[in-house]
């Protein structure tokens, strides 16, 4: 809440508050120079006054009113949303919660208690998360004059590192012709010896493409169990991508080339 004293601007004023009420983020008693206006916060969320003054005993010039001043809101229903979860290290994690009424200074992002990122704005677009594995859960504080919310629950993720040399080379995937033009075709090598069990993928249900930031660029489904599938990427640009192949319960992916 900001509030403004009935005082010339060129002056040192001295704000001072009751029941713990926040001036500018600082304790009371509190002096601004050259500005008339403060914001106001409760971090225990009662209600308060606020009041101003020029120049010390006799001389003191008093601010017209003390201000009542309303708790700060509570951050309820945000709405958290989880965007985009990546599948390898090089793709972001994308989530986004409705911003704090009482507006934050920042908003604090974490992974099973650990500090991933702090953005200004309740969207969250980040590359810097740990390879955990296994379920984890992502919250967020927002970090505001009255102090830090509770946390907010924004849901659970699967973070797992993929190696780019390991996918460049995975051979459960066959793609031909790469480097390509307008065609690719995916298709399924579960013969070779060298391909362990759990690899292995029974069918292609879904093929996704993403670009080298692990934006995706183009995804498709197969309603029947095909071993291979012909996709046009006439539509894409020049360079270098990835293609994850999914068969309802395994992943996997391939490097190719757009040229």
């Amino acid at each position: 809440m900001t509030v403004r004293a009935n005082l010339p601007l060129a002056n040192t004023i001295t704000w001072s508050t009751t029941n713990g009420l926040l001036i500018n983020g600082n304790f009371s008693p509190y002096t601004t120079t050259y500005g008339n206006t403060v914001d106001i916060y409760s971090p225990s969320g009662i209600s308060g006054s606020v009041s101003a003054a020029v120049g010390s005993g006799t001389c003191a010039k008093q601010a017209n009113n003390t201000v009542g001043y309303c708790p700060c809101l509570p951050w309820t229903n945000p709405n958290p949303t989880i965007i985009y979860t990546p599948n390898f290290r090089s793709e972001p994690l994308i989530a986004q919660v409705d911003e704090h009424p009482d507006g934050a200074w920042s908003y604090q992002w974490y992974i099973d208690g650990q500090l991933i990122s702090e953005t200004s704005s309740g969207y969250l677009w980040t590359n810097s998360w740990p390879c955990m594995g296994n379920p984890r859960n992502l919250e967020v504080i927002a970090v505001t004059y009255c102090g830090r919310s509770t946390p907010v629950n924004v849901g659970e993720i699967f973070l797992e590192c993929w190696n780019y040399k390991q996918q460049a080379t995975n051979n459960a995937i066959k793609l031909f012709p790469n480097p390509a033009t307008n065609t690719i075709f995916v298709s399924l090598n579960n013969e070779g010896k060298q391909i362990k069990a759990s690899s292995k993928l029974n069918n292609i249900s879904q093929i996704a493409i993403f670009d080298n930031l692990g934006i995706v660029k183009l995804r498709k489904v197969f309603a029947n169990n095909f071993k291979q599938v012909q996709v046009d990427i006439s539509k894409l640009n020049t360079g270098i991508y990835f293609i994850e192949v999914f068969d309802g319960k395994t992943k996997q992916r391939k490097q190719f080339i757009k040229k």
